[in-house]
């Protein structure tokens, strides 16, 4: 990689800095495809269904993931807004089993 080979200490660092495609890309705009993938992956990010995400959730997501979930569960009890959501009738509920790109 042009810009951004692991050449020094401060090289790794700043890769530990950047945290979303963005930043890889604006760190310098002439890399190719190939070179902004292969950054992407050093920093955890893994392609799935085309686009960039962490490949495993961290602590902190997983307990905001719950929290978030849990305040969901309980603020259905008292106002059951999901049934005005979700639907149940099985003409609406479809099994999609096609290969995506990108998997």
């Amino acid at each position: 990689m042009k810009a951004l080979r692991m050449k020094t200490v401060e090289d790794q660092l700043q890769l530990l800095i950047m945290t979303s495609w963005k930043d890889v890309i604006e760190a310098d705009s002439r890399q190719t495809v190939r070179e902004v993938s292969k950054v992407l992956g050093q920093i955890g990010k893994t392609k799935k269904l085309d686009q960039r995400i962490p490949h495993e959730l961290d602590e902190y997501q997983k307990n905001r993931r719950f929290e978030i979930c849990s305040s969901l569960l309980l603020r259905n009890k008292n106002d059951p807004f999901l049934e005005r959501i979700v639907t149940c009738d099985k003409k609406w509920i479809l099994y999609d089993n096609r290969k995506r790109n990108g998997q």
